[in-house]
C-alpha cells in the first residue's frame, strides 16, 4: 500500500475509468469486492443488458486508499480509457468557514436585538432579516458540508464494457492452372 500524501490541503479525488471485459456482471461483482477490500462501497451502479451490455459503478473510498483501489480496479479488464483529478478546495472551505462565522455572529445580534425590540414594526422587520440570514446560514453550511464529504471521500466512476466481437480477417488464396472449356484464360475475363 502506498502511503498517503498528508498536504494539508482539502482536496477532492475523482477518477473515472472505462474498461473492457468478456463477462460484464462478474466483472461488476469483482469491483464491488475489490472496492471492498479497501474500506470502500458502491455508491451507484446503472447496468443494462442486451447485445452491448454496460454497468456504470459509482464507488467511494477513503482519500488515503484512492490511488490503490484505482490500480486495482483497472486490473478488472482491458483499461480503454482513465481520467484523475485532484481538486483543491481549501480555499473555498475556509472561505464558507468565514462566511459561517460571521453570519453566526450575524443572527446571534438580530436574535438579540428582536428580544429587546417593542415595536411591532419593528419586531416584524428584525424578524423578516433573522429568517434571511438564517436561511442564508443554512445554505453556507450545506455547501460546507457537501465540499466535506466530497473531501472525505473520493469518488471512482468505473464503466464496464463487454468485449466487442471482432471477426477474423483470412486470405484463401486460390489459383488457376489454365484456359477452361469455354476457352477463357482466368475467372473473371469474359470472352479472351
Amino acid at each position: 500500500m502506498r502511503a498517503p500524501v498528508t498536504t494539508g490541503r482539502d482536496i477532492i479525488f475523482t477518477a473515472t475509468i472505462t474498461v473492457e471485459v468478456g463477462d460484464v456482471a462478474s466483472a461488476s461483482a469483482e469491483a464491488s469486492r475489490i472496492v471492498e477490500t479497501f474500506d470502500g462501497f458502491l455508491f451507484g451502479q446503472q447496468s443494462a443488458g442486451g447485445t452491448e451490455p454496460t454497468s456504470v459503478l459509482v464507488f467511494k473510498v477513503p482519500p488515503e486508499r484512492f490511488q490503490d483501489a484505482l490500480a486495482a480496479l483497472g486490473g478488472v479488464g482491458e483499461i480503454r480509457t482513465q481520467s484523475v483529478t485532484a481538486d483543491d478546495v481549501t480555499d473555498r472551505i475556509v472561505d464558507l468557514e468565514s462566511r459561517i462565522t460571521t453570519s453566526v455572529a450575524s443572527v446571534e445580534r438580530l436574535r438579540t436585538l428582536l428580544e429587546e425590540a417593542d415595536a411591532i414594526k419593528t419586531i416584524t422587520e428584525l424578524e423578516n432579516q433573522l429568517l434571511a440570514r438564517e436561511t442564508s446560514l443554512e445554505q453556507l453550511r450545506g455547501s460546507l458540508r457537501t465540499l466535506q464529504n466530497q473531501v472525505g471521500l473520493a469518488t471512482i466512476t468505473v464503466t464496464i464494457t463487454q468485449s466487442a466481437a471482432r471477426p477474423g480477417l483470412s486470405v484463401q488464396p486460390t489459383s488457376y492452372l489454365g484456359f477452361d472449356d469455354n476457352g477463357a484464360s482466368c475467372p473473371g475475363e469474359a470472352g479472351i
